[in-house]
């Protein structure tokens, strides 16, 4: 028999446990969490320079997003959660505290060039025109399975561009996270098993196990993929597979009206295979 989170209500506060030197998790349950991120900055003055130009950079940051070179430098923490469910994950953002810093704006994406075969930040397109853009306080990353643990990361952007001569510096940030409805069962790991170590609530994905076998082929709704029409396509062995017309079809996949160049594959980890077939040899 198998008994899902569904019917539990155990709550597990945890008001003083620390999870990184920037993240307090105040509550844990199967539910959902509570958290702060308190984000740790390398510098007072956050590397302002002579034009009045600042990055707010601070512990375990990402890195800069280099598609966007001359747009405004957001960098963000990204926290791992153990989810029950690929969708249907929540956030609302309950608290936060903020400095807001006159008279400068944010630096900008560099440019790379190559120098000495390495590739370097180009100190001259430091002078481009800053172009401002709205980003969302907090936002999911990528949701996926690592071996048999459903994982979202969950990314917090803790500074702003508010206006042209305004930044918002965030000191504190609250979040509750609200689990979508459970597809993981509880189970017990071997006490080998630590794949649900590193992620903020290790105290409940510890016994969430998702269980691949019994994962049909299914449509996938109630995310940020219900655009359109999405399958989930279960893969049991390593090789490579071809999914051809007859193979879609004989999965009750409706293809009448669909253009093949508008069909795309999306996996969970893994790497993509090189186009060109010698490769495979």
């Amino acid at each position: 028999m198998k008994y899902f989170l569904a019917i539990l209500t155990l709550i597990i506060i945890l008001p003083s446990r620390i999870f990184s030197n920037d993240i307090n998790l105040i509550l844990s349950s199967e539910k959902g969490i509570t958290f702060e991120f308190i984000p740790k900055y390398l510098s007072e003055n956050h590397f302002r320079d002579e034009q009045g130009r600042i990055l707010p950079l601070f512990e375990d940051a990402s890195a800069p997003d280099f598609k966007n070179v001359g747009f405004a430098d957001y960098r963000y923490k990204s926290i791992p959660i153990a989810l029950p469910s690929l969708t249907g994950n929540t956030f609302i953002i309950l608290e936060t505290e903020f400095e807001d810093i006159q008279g400068v704006t944010l630096k900008s994406v560099p440019n790379l060039i190559k120098e000495n075969g390495l590739l370097v930040p180009d100190d001259s397109y430091s002078n481009v025109d800053f172009k401002r853009v709205q980003i969302e306080l907090v936002k999911w990353g990528e949701i996926g399975i690592v071996r048999d643990l459903i994982i979202g990361n969950l990314l917090i952007y803790p500074y702003q561009q508010i206006s042209d001569n305004v930044v918002r510096v965030y000191k504190r940030i609250r979040v509750q996270v609200s689990f979508g409805m459970p597809i993981v069962e509880l189970k017990s790991r071997r006490i080998d098993d630590n794949i649900f170590r590193g992620v903020i609530n290790e105290a409940q994905a510890k016994n969430w196990v998702y269980d691949l076998k019994s994962q049909s082929l299914q449509k996938v709704t109630n995310s940020k993929l219900s655009n359109g029409n999405w399958f989930r396509i279960k893969i049991t062995e390593e090789g490579i597979y071809k999914l051809d017309f007859n193979f879609l079809k004989s999965k009750g996949i409706d293809l009448s009206n669909v253009d093949p160049r508008t069909i795309q594959i999306f996996g969970n980890g893994g790497r993509a295979l090189s186009e060109r077939s010698r490769r495979f040899c």
